[in-house]
């Protein structure tokens, strides 16, 4: 995504330097998460429930636009966000 988007001439020095930071800055962050989280009293059980919740209501719409000839964007699109919204009210 770096060379392909951002700085096409970069070399493989630069590459790697990249992946690097983004791997410390990532992982920062996901830190600070998990300990915020924590402190909220939320555990990783949480978390997956919320996640499966959240992004599986998803999975059938695109599923379909993908899938079924007759399906388009739009279909999708509502139908994801209306299954986010009922998912998360029915939690």
């Amino acid at each position: 995504i770096y060379k392909t988007y951002i700085n096409p001439e970069a070399d493989g020095r630069k590459i790697l330097l990249v992946s690097k930071v983004v791997i410390v800055v990532f992982g920062l962050c996901m830190g600070v998460l998990s300990v915020a989280l924590h402190y909220m009293g939320l555990n990783l059980g949480w978390v997956y429930m919320f996640m499966g919740t959240a992004i599986g209501s998803a999975v059938v719409p695109l599923w379909n636009l993908l899938m079924w000839k007759d399906a388009n964007a739009i279909g999708a699109v509502v139908g994801a966000w209306g299954g986010v919204g009922l998912a998360l009210c029915t939690w």
